[in-house]
């Protein structure tokens, strides 16, 4: 009852967001911008630099780093004039978020997919000199190393659009600090304007300017990033990823398999980054705790979440890891999924339970994390 609920809510709230785009567009946005701006000054200890960076007019592709649901909200709450954004739509929201989606007004796209549509408008915003903020990583969850998807830099050439580069620092799984007494302490910094992209030359000729912006913006932005925040991302850079697998009998605990061996790469970077991970569980309202808790779980338990991973990512979420990781990980990850089938079936002939401790080596402080953090 309550998932067909929370599906009949966001269809609604879609439905609304794309049949009225424009309507009371202007009063929507700054009723939005007065409650955002409100929302951080009361509930977050913000600190905004390089406001004066920002041009008057446009176009301008504002383009920040993303790993919080905060930091979309903070870049439109801080902005000294009304953004366009573009926003997600390849998988369903939480009703809340998307109800500010739609109030709001932004362009949403579906990553991983040809969608014509989004780029068009993307492409008109910018022609009309609007100010558009996206994210060129591409979304939300924790890379190997800080790096962006070609999109904005594309948009940037085809359009002769000045970059805006920006750096956020310390929203990193602070969304509920804010229901707090804690205010997290966010740092918001925009950088120098960079120019357009080079559209000169031949096709191969703009391809190879294409990536050497995407190179250069990237670096640009890593530098207006704290010092921690900084080391977060080099932290996942250097991390490899493993699986210890223990049954649990009335008799005895053992170790079926052990992280030092490299077992389930790919499975264990998904299951202990909270960020890439949520849509399996919170999207698409399917049992993870076997994968998320690091707790004994009957083989029913890990059984149920195993298939419901695989179902995720052979049917609604066919494109999540191929766009995230790419394509030899999504394959990898079906290939230990299958792995983690039998292993089941192997439990289940012993009697055992089963605890899944995935875990992230950092061979610099040669640390192992083996807690996932929701």
């Amino acid at each position: 009852m309550g998932d067909t609920l929370v599906s009949a809510l966001h269809s609604k709230l879609n439905r609304r967001t794309c049949s009225y785009p424009y309507t009371f567009l202007k009063e929507r946005r700054d009723f939005s911008r007065v409650f955002l701006n409100t929302f951080y000054s009361l509930l977050t200890s913000t600190t905004v630099e390089g406001i004066e960076n920002i041009p008057e007019k446009g176009p301008l592709l504002v383009l920040p780093n993303h790993l919080s649901n905060l930091d979309g909200p903070l870049v439109l709450a801080m902005y000294p004039q009304a953004l366009e954004m573009l926003g997600p739509r390849d998988f369903k929201m939480e009703p809340f978020k998307m109800l500010m989606m739609s109030v709001y007004g932004m362009t949403l796209i579906k990553r991983g997919y040809s969608d014509s549509s989004a780029v068009n408008n993307v492409i008109k915003h910018l022609r009309s000199n609007k100010h558009l903020l996206m994210f060129p990583s591409g979304g939300m969850w924790e890379k190997r190393s800080f790096e962006n998807k070609q999109g904005a830099p594309y948009f940037s050439q085809l359009t002769q659009t000045p970059i805006l580069p920006v750096g956020i620092s310390g929203t990193y799984l602070q969304s509920h600090s804010t229901l707090t007494t804690r205010r997290p302490k966010l740092v918001l910094r925009f950088g120098k304007v960079i120019d357009p992209v080079s559209n000169r030359g031949s096709r191969a000729e703009r391809e190879v300017q294409l990536q050497k912006a995407n190179r250069s913006i990237e670096t640009e932005m890593f530098g207006l990033l704290e010092p921690s925040e900084q080391e977060r991302y080099q932290r996942w850079q250097r991390e490899s990823y493993s699986m210890e697998i223990r049954f649990k009998t009335s008799r005895e605990v053992r170790v079926y398999r052990h992280y030092s061996e490299g077992a389930f790469p790919c499975i264990s970077e998904f299951a202990i980054k909270p960020n890439l991970f949520r849509p399996m569980w919170k999207h698409a309202a399917k049992d993870m705790s076997a994968f998320m808790t690091g707790r004994v779980s009957s083989v029913e338990k890990v059984r149920t979440a195993v298939q419901g991973l695989y179902e995720n990512l052979t049917q609604d979420f066919s494109q999540y890891l191929p766009y995230r990781l790419g394509e030899e990980s999504h394959g990898t990850a079906l290939r230990e999924i299958e792995e983690l089938k039998q292993v089941c079936t192997i439990a289940e002939n012993e009697g055992a339970d089963i605890q899944l401790v995935p875990s992230a080596y950092d061979p610099l402080k040669h640390t192992v994390r083996t807690k996932p953090v929701f």
